[in-house]
């Protein structure tokens, strides 16, 4: 403050993502009509997702597959 340099603590969020590539194939294996489409962009396969109905499977998925504590 008023042109010192202070030190800032905070914690970060732990982020775990190691689950979510099963979570995206499980989600496209649910064939859910219209959740997820294909296409190619560049040379690349891709895959467009609907939100909504990403996370309300996501909210059911992972009780099922992850261990909260």
């Amino acid at each position: 403050m008023n042109g010192q340099r202070q030190w800032w603590t905070y914690e970060d969020v732990t982020l775990d993502d190691r689950d979510f590539g099963a979570l995206g194939d499980d989600f496209e294996r649910a064939e859910i009509p219209g959740a997820v489409r294909k296409g190619t962009v560049g040379a690349a396969t891709c895959r467009l997702v609907t939100f909504v109905e990403a996370v309300e499977y996501a909210k059911s998925w992972f009780p099922e597959h992850r261990n909260i504590v």
